[in-house]
């Protein structure tokens, strides 16, 4: 899914715009975006009887003016100087997009927690095995070579497989 990006022009009627905004980057209205969102769209307004603003779109700029950075409060004050006539370049269905992507890297953060999880404990596992291992070998490899050069003492009465002696 991709956004498009497109260009209103709304006049102010006698009940204003008639759509609610939230957001801005003192008051995200999403989790990692501090856009401003259309939130209502009143059936009362230029916004409705135009139709091609809906909720949950992004505005990007109001005559010009970038409200891509700003505070909920300057994005207020942006369309309250507006005048007459608002023009506003929008992303249609920015929300459903970027709570779509916030799911899919939710997702993904999960799973890659969960590959780190098992690499480490498996990596411990596999660390304790190999230290066993590894004793194991210079144990048999020390009884051997003591063995064989009748260093070791008989005391525990080992016998070693013939092939390896001499």
């Amino acid at each position: 899914m991709d956004l498009i990006e497109e260009k209103i022009e709304l006049p102010r009627g006698p009940n204003g715009l008639g759509f609610n905004i939230r957001g801005g980057i003192d008051v995200p209205h999403l989790k990692n975006d501090h856009g401003i969102f259309v939130t209502k769209i009143r059936d009362i307004g230029t916004a409705y009887e135009d139709g091609r603003l809906k909720e949950g779109d992004k505005i990007l700029e109001v005559n010009g003016e970038d409200l891509r950075n700003v505070s909920h409060n300057e994005a207020v004050q942006v369309f309250l100087k507006a005048g007459a006539k608002v023009k506003m370049l929008v992303q249609h269905n920015a929300e459903a997009f970027y709570k779509n992507k916030l799911r899919e890297f939710e997702r993904l953060d999960k799973i890659i927690n969960q590959k780190e999880k098992d690499v480490t404990e498996n990596s411990s596992s596999s660390l304790i095995w190999t230290a066993l291992g590894v004793s194991v070998v210079v144990i048999a490899g020390s009884l051997f070579f003591a063995k064989k050069y009748n260093k070791l003492p008989d005391l525990w009465n080992i016998k070693l497989p013939a092939s390896w002696s001499s």
